[in-house]
């Protein structure tokens, strides 16, 4: 319930003009529900910076100094958030705490922020390694990729924007492309069961792939799956798939993998509390039923192979 409602709240601000008093409203309510939601503030305050509005940036800034001062002054809060937090989380509230330090107009939320920040650095000695539970990603295996690699090198370019609709439709896709290779007989929203539905059976485009789609079906026969929805993603450099999480009925029973085919050199997949930097060649259970994002913090795009799986049924 909470994490539906956060993701709900986090889509309808993150592409407004947020510059009231509703908005510095909903954003407690964000962090009520996620306590891990630094790295959402910093979304915002990019995106402010970017659009130049000052009056957004300077509301961020007030309601990230509230929420940093609200967790930080409750012992048992604060504990909390250093037992479980991940590195990204820990550097996301270092990141907004700086921020509201140097940019607020505000004599005593520039004060305030320095003093929580010096808090936090002081306290990181007792904290210095927040240890990850992986639960949401599992690194399964490495594969050896260079015959996909080639593959996925001599595409024509072109190929990349024959199919826009993901980046289209959905904001926090927009900077990545796809060539889809086993997409969903049935299209339909409709809920129905996992079982013997949904099936899904290769495009054409997968044709120019016999590397890739082999790499696929040896992955999914030893992790015991069937196959679903498969697609290379591309991502552009320093960009990332906004804080999300998946939730349409296909998905039902299915479970997430992510192979990464090439990458600079940080590469960021994050689900739940848990991050790692994914190397090319790792595949990687991706959880995508909790809110999860991805980052490519270097210059070169990065391509991931990403395929959906069932258990299937013991005869």
């Amino acid at each position: 319930m909470h994490t539906d409602t956060t993701r709900k709240l986090y889509n309808e601000l993150r592409c407004q003009r947020i510059s009231n008093e509703l908005f510095r409203r909903r954003i407690a309510q964000l962090l009520d529900r996620d306590p891990y939601f630094f790295s959402g503030y910093l979304e915002f305050l990019w995106s402010a910076e970017e659009r130049h509005d000052s009056l957004a940036y300077m509301s961020i800034t007030t309601t990230a100094s509230d929420a940093a001062l609200a967790l930080l002054s409750n012992q048992k809060k604060k504990e909390q958030f250093l037992n479980l937090a991940t590195g990204a989380d820990i550097a996301a509230l270092k990141d907004v705490l700086n921020i509201v330090g140097k940019a607020h107009k505000s004599f005593f939320r520039r004060t305030l922020a320095k003093t929580l920040l010096a808090q936090m650095v002081s306290t990181m000695g007792a904290h210095p390694n927040p240890t990850p539970r992986w639960r949401h990603l599992t690194k399964v295996s490495s594969i050896p990729i260079e015959e996909i690699a080639r593959e996925v090198a001599n595409v024509p370019p072109y190929w990349w924007h024959v199919n826009v609709t993901r980046q289209q439709t959905i904001s926090y896709h927009q900077f990545t492309q796809a060539i889809v290779l086993r997409s969903r007989v049935n299209q339909s929203l409709e809920y129905q069961p996992v079982d013997g539905v949904h099936e899904s059976v290769l495009t054409e485009d997968s044709r120019r792939f016999p590397a890739t789609l082999s790499a696929i079906n040896a992955s999914a026969q030893e992790l015991g799956l069937g196959l679903g929805r498969a697609a290379l993603v591309w991502m552009a450099p320093y960009a990332q798939a906004y804080r999300h999480y998946d939730s349409e009925p296909y998905l039902v029973g299915r479970k997430r993998y992510h192979l990464v085919i090439s990458c600079g050199q940080s590469n960021i997949i994050e689900s739940g509390d848990d991050e790692a930097d994914a190397r090319p060649g790792e595949l990687w259970f991706y959880d995508n039923a909790v809110l999860h994002r991805s980052h490519n913090r270097s210059s070169v795009p990065r391509i991931h192979l990403i395929f959906d799986g069932y258990p299937l049924r013991a005869q």
